[in-house]
């Protein structure tokens, strides 16, 4: 993972708050339509028992850790790769379809790209344009 970014309507952008603005990750497509992602925020404090964590040091450890893993299909003349996660970090993700709009930008480069709609704590509803940016491992 080369970035992450959250734009807004206002024209501000912040890298994904669950990553941090070093965030590191990787993302892994097989022949056999296998694939993994993975994304971290290497900024997160070590446990103080590697086995057994307090429910504060297990919160923090995955607030900033998202991952899944299953199938997936390419659909080249829309430009989406479509991620079917049988494995995740978040059990609502299980069994879900994950669409991301992609570009190529090079010959070992692309990035996913498309908006959705969050919510503020107040209540008020914001447009976000999320990336993520993507650069081959050699």
């Amino acid at each position: 993972m080369v970035s992450t970014e959250n734009r807004y309507a206002d024209g501000t952008t912040e890298p994904y708050t669950e990553v941090g603005p070093k965030g590191l990750g990787y993302l892994m497509y097989d022949r056999t339509g296998h694939m993994c992602a993975q994304l971290m925020n290497p900024i997160r404090p070590n446990w103080k028992n590697d086995r057994h964590p307090t429910a504060g040091e297990a919160l923090s450890g995955t607030n900033g850790f998202l991952s899944y893993c299953g199938t997936y299909e390419v659909r080249e003349p829309q430009q989406i790769m479509v991620h079917h996660p049988e494995t995740a970090w978040s059990p609502n993700w299980v069994g879900t379809v994950q669409n991301r709009p992609y570009r190529i930008t090079g010959p070992d480069s692309f990035y996913f790209s498309d908006t959705r709609t969050d919510v503020k704590p107040s209540g008020q509803k914001v447009e976000v344009v999320w990336t993520i940016r993507w650069e081959r491992v050699k």
